[in-house]
């Protein structure tokens, strides 16, 4: 009697088990897209190729009216934030991703709103700004997302592999101050400190492109529509931040356009990432690694600039 007791404690009782069931099916149906979700896609598809269409016909050097480069572009962003964080309201088991997806989505809309307000008149806005700030909080929030993303359908995580991609991300960001940043900087022109704020973004954008790449590894062929289309907007976005950083790209038509481009359409195609694409649907994989390859690869990393810095020099950051 007190084993039957037991397991009807931890299965639950048949309307508890019914409801919950219930609750898991509306649940899915409103998660689905509906015909309104694909026709308002469609609706910003239309408007990002229409948006496309104009920069080709100006050309860089036509007029640049506020109102379509500046406050309309950061209104298009914003509706793609306000999509994603729809989903988090939406779907309670997207939530978690979806709700740190949407925040970094709406962090960077915000940036491009003050960006726009910091350059009225054409003013032109200190290297450090709120722009700046707003656009790099973008990262840790998406990283965060993915991350969220890939223990829930791809692998599962634990609080180490969180450490070990900030670990990876200094000692990248390290190795780049130290053996590449006077080239990059030289290449770039411009002074140091703006050089360096320029670096972030592009910096970022592989870091996330290389993990949503693993997602795409660790998945079977068929199953990677959402990882497809959130790599594609790391790689959308590192093309259109690399441009801006190199003064030589960005004054070409085509880094002007991939730079104009870059940010709404990375927006949208994270927008149809959580909206259109179909769950993996396939067992989450154990994570059965030692963890000791990230921190030893980054600690010899770290020793290496360490005793070339104590020979020479190389960086004073």
């Amino acid at each position: 009697m007190a084993v039957a007791d037991t397991t009807t404690k931890q299965l639950g009782s048949p309307g508890a088990q019914r409801r919950a069931s219930e609750h898991a099916a509306r649940d899915a149906a409103r998660a689905r897209p509906s015909e309104g979700i694909w026709a308002l896609h469609g609706v910003l598809i239309v408007t990002l190729v229409v948006y496309a269409i104009s920069l080709i016909v100006r050309g860089q050097d036509g007029a640049a009216p506020t109102w379509l480069d500046g406050w309309g572009v950061a209104a298009f962003e914003l509706i793609c934030s306000v999509l994603v964080l729809a989903r988090a309201y939406v779907s309670r088991r997207d939530r978690k991703y979806t709700l740190w997806l949407g925040l970094g989505c709406f962090a960077w809309a915000l940036g491009d709103f003050a960006q726009t307000h910091e350059t009225l008149g054409g003013a032109i806005p200190p290297t450090i700004s709120l722009a700046n700030c707003l656009w790099a909080l973008f990262f840790p929030l998406a990283y965060v997302g993915v991350m969220v993303l890939m223990q829930r359908d791809v692998r599962k995580l634990t609080a180490a592999n969180y450490l070990d991609g900030v670990v990876a991300a200094l000692v990248t960001a390290a190795a780049l101050v130290a053996f590449a940043f006077k080239g990059i900087a030289s290449a770039a022109g411009g002074g140091n400190e703006a050089v360096a704020v320029n670096l972030v973004y592009p910096v970022g954008d592989l870091l996330l492109f290389g993990l949503t790449v693993l997602g795409i590894k660790l998945l079977p062929p068929g199953r990677r529509t959402r990882w497809y289309l959130l790599a594609a907007a790391g790689l959308v976005n590192a093309a259109g931040d690399i441009s801006a950083l190199f003064g030589g790209i960005i004054a070409t038509d085509v880094g002007w356009f991939l730079d104009a481009m870059a940010w709404p359409t990375s927006l949208l195609l994270i927008t149809c990432a959580v909206w259109l694409a179909p769950d993996p649907g396939v067992p989450v994989q154990e994570y059965k690694s030692s963890g000791f390859t990230v921190p030893t690869v980054a600690s010899v990393l770290a020793l290496v600039i360490l005793f070339l810095g104590s020979l020479d020099h190389v960086s004073q950051v």
